[in-house]
Formats: C-alpha cells, sequence, structure tokens
C-alpha cells in the first residue's frame, strides 16, 4: 500500500510538471487568444478542460492495460503458484538488513491503525509466536 501512495505521489508531481512546461510554451497562443478578445478566466478554462481530459484519457488508458496486463499474467501466476500452503511459507525471502537492524519502514504507519480481522484480539508474545498447527500448553492445576 505505501508503495501505491509514492506511486500517486510522484505522478501527481510528474503530471503537474508536465502541464507547467505545457502551459509556458503557450504563452504565446495564450497571449493572442487574449489579444483577439478571449478573457482570461476563458483561457484558463481551456486550459483546465484540457488538462481534465487528458487525465480522464489517460486514466482510461491506464486502467485499461492495467486490466489487459493482469489477465495476461494470471495463467503464469497460476503455474507459478505452489500447491501446499507450508511449501509456500517455508520460501519466504530472508529480511533485508536495514529492516532486521531499524524494524520495518512501515511500523509506526501499522501501529496508528488496529488490528482488524480473526486475530484482531490481545495476544501474549508467546501466543503470537504460536502457529495454528502448534498446541496451546496445557493450563496449569490450581
Amino acid at each position: 500500500m505505501v508503495f501505491s501512495g509514492d506511486a500517486v505521489l510522484v505522478s501527481v508531481f510528474t503530471i503537474h510538471n508536465t502541464f507547467a512546461v505545457l502551459v509556458a510554451q503557450r504563452t504565446r497562443e495564450n497571449a493572442l487568444l487574449r489579444a483577439v478578445g478571449a478573457a482570461r478566466r476563458q483561457v484558463v478554462t481551456g486550459t483546465l478542460a484540457e488538462a481534465l481530459a487528458v487525465g480522464l484519457l489517460a486514466s482510461a488508458a491506464g486502467l485499461l492495460a492495467g486490466i489487459g496486463v493482469a489477465a495476461a499474467s494470471r495463467p503464469s501466476y497460476r503455474r507459478s503458484a505452489s500447491p501446499s500452503p507450508k511449501a509456500a511459507s517455508s520460501s519466504r525471502p530472508a529480511p533485508s538488513p536495514s529492516h532486521s537492524a531499524s524494524g520495518s519502514p512501515s511500523a509506526p504507519v501499522r501501529r496508528s491503525f488496529p488490528p482488524y480481522g480473526p486475530d484482531a484480539r490481545p495476544r501474549s508474545p508467546r501466543s503470537a509466536r504460536r502457529t495454528s498447527t502448534d498446541r496451546a500448553p496445557p493450563a496449569p492445576a490450581r
């Protein structure tokens, strides 16, 4: 999720920069429109309408391209998926040294939101380490 936010932030700056360059290049055209009699508001509205049209068309093209790539990669993903859940869980990548030393960069964000789902109850560290196949230790006799 963090990478999605980063991608959106980078794309916002890229789009803003692109349209700033386009507006700067069109200074002469805008000046001609103003000299012919167009109001400043009409020039700004035309520029914003063009930006909106390009944005909508590019968003639709990106959405369709993403759906196409996802559909094309689905058979490949099914072939590479491991058949047993244990085999999939045993082949986890090793954590990077930076995450081991300082914790995950997204830890402050994860701590800001309460847990959800079937395991959303408070747990002791010992029970959190226990997997679903482990049995809980017997209760002490009183």
